[in-house]
């Protein structure tokens, strides 16, 4: 914490799975005061055993930052979220709640893009229409008065999404795919296939906007 700064606040950082230490050093670089608590561990690979430090809370670290920084944390690639530890939702939501944004039915994945940090989102529809969206601050997704892209396939969907600027998905699956869990992929095993987003069965090449 820079010299002479206000103690702040702690919070709790919801990082991606398995980025919590990612997250706590670029924290630190950027000169928020972060704390992740570990344990040692034995790992195991192959033949070889290894110690290593493991989260004793796996997918959160923490910071004490001033109110007017919270939002910062949320430019590192990994973290998905800041709250209080009470609760609280961290400043600069946009209604001044937990809410970041509403028309959503079932949201399955999160993850931040690696470098443009843009929010990617994976949502169940009720049978019909799985999507893929890019979150965005205050935006509305349209459930349920909207199932998938504004085509009028369950009613007056396009009238709808022109008075209450709904955004579309990315894409979006009928009949449902289950859709799960999404990560971006960042081994160079299949060269082809890095900076993809990854999400149940199927690959989805997403452009950084």
């Amino acid at each position: 914490m820079p010299v002479g700064a206000a103690p702040g606040e702690w919070f709790a950082v919801w990082t991606r799975s398995r980025h919590e230490m990612v997250v706590r050093d670029q924290l630190d670089q950027k000169g928020v005061e972060a704390f992740l608590p570990t344990v040692t561990r034995w790992s195991r690979w192959k033949d070889r055993k290894k110690r290593i430090d493991w989260p004793l809370f796996p997918g959160y670290c923490f910071a004490r930052v001033g109110a007017e920084r919270t939002r910062s944390g949320l430019s590192c690639p990994g973290v998905v979220a800041i709250v209080s530890l009470d609760g609280r939702p961290a400043a600069g939501n946009p209604f001044g709640n937990a809410v970041w944004s509403f028309g959503h039915r079932n949201p399955q994945g999160l993850v931040f893009h690696p470098s443009t940090g843009v929010l990617y989102e994976t949502e169940h529809g009720p049978g019909d229409n799985d999507e893929v969206n890019i979150i965005r601050r205050g935006a509305n997704y349209g459930w349920p008065q909207v199932h998938g892209s504004c085509d009028d396939d369950i009613g007056s969907e396009r009238e709808f999404c022109r008075r209450n600027a709904v955004v579309e998905p990315l894409t979006a699956f009928t009949p449902t795919v289950a859709i799960t869990g999404a990560d971006f992929y960042l081994s160079d095993a299949i060269p082809g296939w890095r900076g993809s987003l990854l999400a149940t069965w199927r690959l989805l090449r997403c452009q950084p906007l």
